[in-house]
């Protein structure tokens, strides 16, 4: 018995294991939306709102496409069992101004003047 592409995403959605979620706004319908990474059956697995799914993939890395780590200026929150902030901020590719802030595991991070994301410290504002 073969199992059907259909079929096998539905499983993997009912037993998988979210590891990477991203979610970004971009302030108009077309410019937001969901995407992540499931682990089952010891593989990595892709999916975003557009209906693309993908894998098996060996890691989260080799799951991690353009609609999970590519961003313009939008609100953005990436939440991951499997990867720190600052992996997740090294792997990111982003388009924004200095000062631009991301939320990474429910931290904020910051774009500084040099291109690169950084941990966000109120402190430094008021020193400004």
């Amino acid at each position: 018995m073969e199992l059907d592409q259909s079929a096998l995403q539905s499983l993997i959605e009912a037993n998988g294991t979210e590891v990477y979620t991203v979610s970004y706004d971009g302030g108009s319908p077309g410019n937001n939306g969901n995407a992540g990474v499931l682990h089952c059956l010891e593989a990595y697995w892709s999916y975003d709102d557009n209906g693309n799914f993908g894998g098996p993939y060996n890691d989260i890395d080799e799951a991690l496409f353009d609609c999970h780590i590519g961003f313009g200026e939008v609100d953005l929150s990436i939440n991951s069992s499997e990867l720190s902030s600052k992996q997740i901020a090294s792997r990111l590719e982003l388009d924004c101004s200095a000062g631009h802030i991301v939320n990474l595991n429910e931290e904020q991070w910051v774009m500084d003047k040099d291109g690169e994301l950084v941990l966000y410290n109120e402190d430094e504002d008021e020193d400004e």
